[in-house]
């Protein structure tokens, strides 16, 4: 199962139909929407911007970059730390 998790909750409410807002994000919302509907099940939730610090720097970095990237399994060595502090603890 895939889950969404989006640091803004006016986003994660419009994309559960709990609102229906035009605004800044509603092209992101207007191209997720038919994304979504691949998948059987796929929830959104909101998650606090300081709980998701490796998102919103992978974030920042493509913002920065030029040309589309696509990272699956190395990632840039700016979010190592990050990536580091956000994994879970495991025994």
């Amino acid at each position: 199962m895939l889950e969404l998790e989006i640091d803004s909750k006016l986003v994660v409410d419009t994309l559960n139909g709990r609102t229906k807002r035009h605004n800044y994000a509603s092209n992101f919302i207007h191209d997720a929407l038919p994304l979504a509907a691949r998948f059987s099940e796929i929830p959104f939730s909101y998650v606090s911007r300081n709980a998701n610090n490796v998102a919103h720097k992978l974030a920042q970095v493509a913002l920065s970059l030029g040309e589309e990237r696509i990272w699956l399994e190395d990632y840039p060595s700016c979010v190592a730390a990050l990536v580091e502090q956000e994994k879970p603890c495991t025994a």
